[in-house]
């Protein structure tokens, strides 16, 4: 079988091949550009929550949803004109809106903007298009493991372990090993079925090439390394793999079955299972609200299924050998999942039923590399911009540090000095407990005493607090301004940075996180 010539444009100063592409060729350079389209698609798309993923042919499902979206904010603008005209209530509008919405998103999606929504969609597109030409592709798809029986007919891939998986895509069988397999340091004297007691949590991280005005380049999707994963390693020594891998939007993918091994943290594989995410740890993007939730409910069930109690390392216990959820940075040789994973989060995620919206933990991050320009006199520094940084950016195969912004960028300012302060907003429409907190990288000369100011308006009266902190230690983790009463009716909050302070040094501003904790 041959493909038209015509799918490549030969270099320029060469003479085009004459006659159709070898299919191999032919099909490995369709999967690369197809690899890019998607890669174009989705570069600075942020999936904020899972869209559906059940249909049988997923390109012709985002195709209909691209013409459809259309649609839909036109009939959402004209509710709103409803609404003002006063023909209509907003909740009769909210309403309409979420049957319409019932096929494409899950109940309780926060619906973007037009251009957002549409981005998704073609990011959604692009991605299903690259995995259709990558699964016919010669090494570079997933290769099927299955061989053709019968009247050329496929077995099914086996069922996931677990039911919050989405599919079993098989790891090459060099990534793994089985218990009381002869020849295995690690499986040879494992008995079968082999004890699990731990998870660890990693960042499936892997370096890329530089891109114009990206000198470290743009992450490699982790649809790409789960391609990767099945086929051998090209280090026969480091056969890396992992039991699950949980992307932005939250698919699960399982490539290893628990009752084997997969080589994830060297000395503690024999009873743990390993969680890959995605796909970089040098910035917080990666660690969306549906990749928390989904692996918070595939790490409550792997324990369930194997008795044993959820114990997270740094917040439930700092005995490493005491926990039963931990980092690879806690008992391996590597920097993942890094400082930007939010352990407080997930751990209460973990404590979750999974199903009681009134108790589902929330969490909101606002950054000031968010906003467009900085108050006056505010001067604006990278992440990479703080004490003992070092390049334009942190290569996609390492984890940030402590040291570094939690935003793209972060603002430095001289205490005492005029000008205005750094505020941040935030709306809490639900009930219960938020707990206000700050993060700040590590500057040489931070000031000892930077004074901040929050408060909630709400029913029945504002709610202050105020706190001092010493920003020339603990960076690099959040830190606790207060914790907020929400009443049924909501309330709105500012918090504001201070410029004015009892000592001398730098005030800075970076994120803000607000984590309903009851």
């Amino acid at each position: 079988m041959y493909l038209s010539s015509s799918i490549g444009i030969p270099p320029n100063g060469t003479n085009p091949r004459r006659g159709p592409l070898p299919w191999r060729e032919a099909m490995q350079l369709a999967d690369r550009r197809l690899f890019d389209d998607y890669s174009r698609a989705c570069a600075g798309v942020t999936v904020l929550e899972v869209l559906r993923r059940d249909a049988t042919d997923p390109i012709a499902f985002w195709e209909r949803v691209i013409r459809w979206l259309p649609r839909l904010f036109e009939l959402k603008r004209a509710g709103e004109r409803l609404v003002r005209e006063g023909r209509r209530s907003q909740a009769e509008i909210d309403e309409n809106l979420r049957w319409q919405m019932r096929h494409v998103y899950p109940p309780g999606y926060a619906l973007g903007t037009e251009q957002e929504e549409l981005a998704r969609a073609q990011c959604a597109l692009a991605k299903a298009r690259w995995r259709a030409q990558a699964a016919r592709t010669p090494q570079s798809a997933p290769v099927n493991p299955f061989p053709l029986q019968g009247l050329g007919q496929v077995p099914a891939p086996p069922a996931p372990d677990s039911p919050v998986a989405n599919a079993f895509v098989a790891a090459h069988m060099a990534r793994r090993c089985v218990p009381g397999q002869a020849g295995s340091s690690t499986c040879a004297t494992l008995v079968a079925p082999r004890a699990i007691g731990r998870v660890v949590i990693h960042t499936a991280t892997s370096s890329s090439p530089a891109v114009p005005g990206n000198p470290c380049g743009n992450p490699v999707p982790l649809a790409r390394i789960i391609a990767a994963v099945q086929n051998p390693p090209s280090d026969p020594s480091k056969p890396s793999s992992a039991h699950y891998y949980v992307d932005r939007d939250g698919t699960i993918t399982q490539m290893i079955s628990e009752a084997n091994v997969a080589f994830h943290v060297i000395g503690h594989n024999r009873d743990t299972v390993g969680i890959e995410h995605a796909d970089v740890c040098n910035q917080p993007d990666p660690y969306t609200t549906q990749l928390y939730e989904r692996s918070a409910a595939l790490v409550r069930d792997i324990a369930r299924r194997h008795a044993f109690r959820l114990v997270v390392f740094g917040i439930d216990t700092n005995d490493a050998n005491a926990a039963t959820v931990l980092g690879h940075s806690t008992i391996g040789h590597h920097g993942d999942p890094g400082p930007y994973w939010d352990w407080e989060y997930y751990a209460a995620l973990l404590r979750w039923d999974g199903v009681t919206p009134a108790t589902r933990p929330q969490r909101f991050v606002s950054m000031v590399s968010q906003a467009v320009t900085p108050p006056t006199d505010w001067q604006v520094r990278s992440r990479t911009q703080v004490a003992g940084g070092t390049g334009a950016c942190i290569p996609n195969s390492h984890c940030a540090s402590t040291s570094h912004s939690y935003g793209d960028n972060y603002w430095k300012t001289t205490a005492n000095s005029a000008g205005t302060d750094a505020e941040f907003s935030f709306n809490l429409n639900r009930q219960g407990q938020y707990k206000v907190s700050l993060w700040w990288p590590k500057v040489s000369g931070a000031c000892r005493a930077t004074e901040v100011s929050a408060v909630l308006q709400k029913a029945g009266g504002p709610a202050m607090a105020n706190a001092v902190f010493d920003q020339s230690r603990n960076n690099g983790k959040w830190n606790d301004v207060h914790t907020f009463t929400v009443p049924q009716t909501g309330g709105q909050g500012t918090l504001r940075i201070k410029r004015a302070s009892l000592q001398a040094g730098h005030i800075l501003a970076d994120a803000v996180r607000v984590l309903k904790v009851a």
